[in-house]
Formats: C-alpha cells, sequence, structure tokens
C-alpha cells in the first residue's frame, strides 16, 4: 500500500504570505529583460518607508543658564539706560531757571513779586496784562549750565505787542519773535543792556528774596526792518534759529536820529518791551514796508 504526503518544504512556502525583499518595479519594463514592453504595464507597487524615530533633544542646563544670563543682561542694560536719561533730565532741569515775574514799571512800587514754574502752569494759559498797570509780567527760561541764553516771553503790555526775546550769547545775537504777525526780527546783542545768564539768575533771585530794588528807568531804540528776510538762517544761531522755524526772519538796524525821519511820516511805529535787567524798548517805524513786500511776495 502506498501513501501520499506533501512534502515538508511545501507547508514551509506556503507560510510566506509576503516575500522577504520587495523588488522594484517600474511600470511598462520588463525586470528580467530591462525592456519596455509595448501595451503592457505592470500595477503600481505599495511604496515602503522607513521610519527612524530619534529621540527629541532637550536645553541642557548649559542652554538655559546661558538664556537667563541674557536676559539679565538686557534687563541691566534698561535699567542703567532709563537712570542714564534720568539723571541728565534732572541735571538739566535743575541748571534751568524758568519761572515768571512781576517787575515793576515806571514809577511804581520797589520790588518784584516771583513765582516759580510749577505755579505758572496751570494759569499760563490766562496770562494776561497785570490787574496793576505799574507792573509787567514776564515768563522766562534761563539756561543756567553752559549760561548760553535767555528767552523771555511777555504779553502784550503798555501799548506792546506780544513777544518772546532770545538773547543768544553764543551767537552774539538778539532774537524778537513777534506772536502777532508771526514774524522774527534779529539784531547784535546789547552786552551792555542785557544782562548774562549767571546774572540775571542772580538777580532774579534777589527779586525773589525781596530785597532788591528794580531800576525802572527804560532804554529806548528806534529800529528799522531790513528787506529782504534773511536767507541763511543758519547766520543768526542755533536757538533763534529754532525758535523762528516756519516764520520769515528779517534784520533790525538802529535809526540814526533825523535820517529816517521824512520817510516815516503818517506811519504809527509798532513797540516791543522785555526787562532783563533794564526796561529795553524797541520801537520799529517801516511795518507797512514789510507788509508791501509780503504782499508783492506772496504769490512768487
Amino acid at each position: 500500500m502506498t501513501v501520499i504526503t506533501k512534502p515538508i518544504s511545501e507547508k514551509k512556502i506556503d507560510k510566506l504570505d509576503q516575500p522577504l525583499v520587495v523588488a522594484e518595479c517600474l511600470p511598462n519594463q520588463d525586470v528580467e529583460g530591462g525592456a519596455e514592453r509595448e501595451g503592457d504595464s505592470l500595477p503600481p507597487q505599495d511604496p515602503r518607508y522607513l521610519v527612524l524615530r530619534a529621540r527629541a533633544r532637550r536645553a541642557s542646563s548649559v542652554t538655559t543658564a546661558c538664556l537667563l544670563l541674557m536676559a539679565l543682561l538686557v534687563m541691566c542694560c534698561g535699567v542703567l539706560g532709563g537712570f542714564y536719561m534720568y539723571k541728565q533730565f534732572a541735571h538739566s532741569q535743575m541748571h534751568r531757571l524758568r519761572g515768571w515775574c512781576r517787575i515793576p514799571y515806571g514809577q511804581g512800587e520797589q520790588g518784584a513779586l516771583f513765582g516759580d514754574y510749577g505755579r505758572l502752569i496751570p494759569e499760563f494759559p490766562e496770562v494776561q496784562n497785570s490787574k496793576a498797570d505799574q507792573f509787567m509780567r514776564e515768563e522766562f527760561d534761563i539756561d543756567g549750565d553752559s549760561y548760553s541764553y535767555e528767552k523771555i516771553f511777555v504779553p502784550t503790555f503798555n501799548g506792546g505787542r506780544s513777544s518772546r526775546f532770545i538773547h543768544d550769547f553764543n551767537a552774539n545775537k538778539t532774537g524778537i519773535i513777534d506772536v502777532e504777525s508771526r514774524r522774527c526780527y534779529v539784531m547784535p546783542l546789547n552786552r551792555s543792556q542785557v544782562l548774562p545768564p549767571r546774572d540775571l539768575i542772580d538777580l532774579v533771585r534777589k527779586m525773589w528774596q525781596g530785597y532788591y530794588d528794580v531800576d525802572t528807568e527804560t532804554v529806548k531804540e528806534t529800529m528799522r526792518v531790513v528787506i529782504p528776510p534773511i536767507t541763511e538762517t543758519r547766520s543768526v544761531g542755533l536757538y533763534i534759529e529754532r525758535e523762528c522755524a516756519g516764520f520769515p526772519i528779517y534784520k533790525l538796524e538802529k535809526i540814526v536820529s533825523g535820517v529816517y525821519k521824512r520817510s516815516i511820516e503818517g506811519t504809527s511805529p509798532f513797540t516791543f518791551i522785555h526787562f532783563s535787567g533794564k526796561y529795553l524798548q524797541f520801537s520799529i517805524m517801516n511795518e507797512n514796508e514789510v507788509k508791501d513786500y509780503e504782499r508783492e511776495h506772496s504769490h512768487t
């Protein structure tokens, strides 16, 4: 009797569901011959991907320490920079005298009333003429660090126009900003009539303490405007150029008595007045000529 059995090798072959090696097959190409078969294409094979997993790197303690150190360094730089800026600002404020004065004018009472800038701020928008005609009120800003300039604001007083005076001791110039007509005038600084910043600060402090008698004598000057306006504005000095930005700047000349008399008949001068150790009054005679010039050149 003969018994037919299946070979053991066949059972092992049947258990291999998937091949150990996957051959890469391209469409329309014979694997064995390497030649492309016309009209015959092989079905696309499922792609096989190899995924390698690696652990995510964690920041080491050295990196964390470096980042923390950089953050602390940036914060320290910010604190030191802010402290330096505050120190510079405080230094500049301590060396600038800003405030207002009521100064006797004419035959009024001697002495002066002084107020600091802190009390001036809330009432400054309502600055008007002094209730007593014998007092003139001024606001001033004096450089006490380099002693290079004085800025004095004068409201309308005793027929004089509202104006700002700037005495630039570096450029040796005096500037007048006409608030009403929006013009600037510049002339040489007369150091014999205008106190330097250091002396003016000392004078104001003495008036504040109430033991200084103000010289109420008024020095009057008659001036004329030189036409056309100045084109090279740098020649007037840094402070005057900055304050007069956007305004035409005219040069002022002193009129010698009797020389300009005929041409000014029928004209009414306008005046600027301020106190800077002495009362100084400047009368401008030829404003009509300035107006005519500006009218002719307004469209050019």
